[in-house]
């Protein structure tokens, strides 16, 4: 396998908390790394057909409005990158229901016996304001609501399900199980005490443009100083657009 830096060739920042990916195009290491592990991801194991798959999710996602289907491929692209960096994904991409996009965490990882989960949010260049400071706030604050239960779906039910469909460790199940009981009964645990990984994704509408780091930093800065957690990793993720991975799922 290619190395993390080859693939992705991330630039880190505020003590390497933060990290920052650039996909001006799909490079021949990059195609390369999703090919290794598309069905890994999609399904939790890689014994599936990397052609029938991809066939399958190109179906599902043109079937969905534009907004989905950056969200889809920003989430990939942030577990495909995790997974290069050791975390262990304790779910699959695609839902458990046929047809339908996943409900509770967006991701759930193991690093070194330490949980993380992870929250992707994503947009367009062309959204008023957007920027990777403030789709960072929208995904920590999104985690607030599910650690507090202000979301329909129980998230750790969710977990759960797909913790036993991948074949996690009793006792990480059991872990689980006890948190969807809980919320259930309205007990809900404290982001303080979770590791979280906040995504953030800008597609950019076909032209490739230079992040001003300076403003990024500072604005970063800011945000995350705000964000009550165990420890915090931010991934934010500069796409050309939209059509790299909708090509790829076509190939």
């Amino acid at each position: 396998m290619p190395s993390t830096l080859a693939v992705f060739q991330p630039r880190t920042f505020l003590n390497k908390r933060v990290h920052v990916i650039d996909v001006e195009d799909f490079a021949s290491e990059l195609i390369s790394s999703i090919d290794e592990y598309f069905v890994e991801i999609c399904e939790g194991d890689a014994g599936g057909n990397l052609a029938t798959l991809k066939k399958y999710v190109k179906e599902f996602i043109e079937t969905k409005d534009q907004r989905t289907q950056m969200g889809a491929a920003a989430e990939f692209f942030i577990h495909l990158y995790l997974k290069h960096l050791g975390y262990k994904q304790l779910f699959t991409f695609l839902n458990l229901e046929e047809k339908s996009i996943k409900k509770g965490f967006d991701g759930y990882y193991t690093l070194s016996d330490e949980t993380w989960i992870m929250e992707s949010k994503s947009g367009s260049i062309n959204t008023q304001n957007i920027s990777h400071p403030s789709k960072i706030r929208e995904a920590y604050d999104d985690l607030i609501k599910k650690f507090r239960g202000n979301v329909s779906n129980n998230p750790w039910r969710n977990a759960f399900n797909h913790a036993r469909v991948v074949g996690a460790r009793n006792s990480i199940k059991e872990t689980i199980r006890k948190l969807s009981e809980d919320f259930v009964n309205s007990i809900y645990p404290s982001i303080d005490e979770y590791n979280i990984i906040p995504a953030s994704t800008i597609f950019l509408a076909d032209s490739w443009i230079e992040m001003d780091v300076t403003d990024f930093e500072t604005k970063m800065t800011t945000t995350i100083k705000e964000m009550k957690c165990k420890e915090l990793f931010v991934i934010c993720v500069n796409k050309k657009s939209l059509k790299l991975f909708l090509d790829y799922l076509g190939t």
